[in-house]
C-alpha cells in the first residue's frame, strides 16, 4: 500500500493504486527472487529483469516478459473534485443517501443515485449498495460490485462496477463531493469516472453523510 495506494492519494488520484472493483488495471507482475535493475547511466533503456507481466489500462505492455508494443499509457491529471489527502484505508467508513438531479444523472434515464455503503478497518472491499434511479424512483441500474471506499472531509469516491444495458461490465469511480472548490457556495457535486470519461451531476438534491471512524 505504502508505494500505490499512498502515493495515489497524496496526489489526488481515485482510480488506481490498488486491485479492486472500479479500479483501473494498472498491474506489475515480477519475481521477487530474481527482479533487479540493469539500467545504468551509460545504458538507461536495458530493461530489468525479473518482471514477467505489465499491464498498462488493463492492456498488456509486456507479456510474458515480452514487449507487446500497446501504448495505453496516457498523463494522468487531477480533477478538481480529486483532492490530494491522507490516506483513508485504516479505519472503518461509510457514506450513505440519495441524491438526485433536475436532469439526467450521470448516465442516460438516470436522475438520481442512492448510495448505502461501508468498508470495515480490515475488509478489503466495501459493501452495501449503490442504485441508479429513474425519475419515477424506479432502479434502472445497480452496482454488481463494489470497490474500495476512499473518503476525506466532506468528500468520499467508492470503486463500482456497473451493467450497461447490453449487460456488459463498465468498472466506474463514483465520487461524491459536497463542497465543490469551484462553486461559490456549497454544492454537491457527483461523478461517475469511466473508461468512456466522466460523467457529472451538479445542483443535486437531497442528502448525503459521510463518516469515519479513525
Amino acid at each position: 500500500m505504502k508505494m500505490t495506494a499512498l502515493p495515489v492519494a497524496t496526489i489526488g488520484a481515485v482510480d488506481r493504486g490498488m486491485l479492486a472493483p472500479g479500479m483501473v488495471a494498472d498491474v506489475v507482475v515480477f519475481d521477487p527472487a530474481t527482479i533487479i535493475d540493469r539500467s545504468d547511466y551509460m545504458n538507461p533503456t536495458t530493461p530489468s529483469e525479473g518482471v514477467v507481466h505489465v499491464l498498462v489500462g488493463g492492456r498488456w505492455a509486456l507479456r510474458a516478459g515480452a514487449v507487446t508494443g500497446e501504448r495505453a499509457g496516457r498523463a494522468l491529471t487531477r480533477g478538481e473534485h480529486e483532492p490530494a489527502r491522507p490516506s483513508s484505508l485504516r479505519g472503518s467508513r461509510a457514506v450513505r443517501g440519495e441524491l438526485t438531479s433536475s436532469g439526467e444523472f450521470l448516465l442516460p434515464g438516470i436522475s438520481a443515485v442512492r448510495i448505502d455503503a461501508q468498508q470495515g478497518a480490515n475488509e478489503r472491499l466495501a459493501t452495501g449498495s449503490v442504485d441508479f434511479l429513474d425519475d419515477q424512483g424506479g432502479v434502472v441500474r445497480v452496482a454488481d460490485r463494489l470497490g474500495v471506499l476512499q473518503v476525506a472531509e466532506g468528500w468520499a469516491t467508492l470503486g463500482v462496477v456497473v451493467r450497461n444495458e447490453d449487460g456488459t461490465a463498465v468498472p466506474a469511480s463514483l465520487t461524491i463531493d459536497l463542497r465543490a472548490p469551484s462553486a461559490s457556495q456549497d454544492v454537491t457535486v457527483v461523478t461517475l469516472n469511466t473508461p468512456a470519461g466522466d460523467a457529472r451531476a451538479v445542483n443535486t438534491t437531497g442528502s448525503v453523510t459521510i463518516s469515519r471512524a479513525r
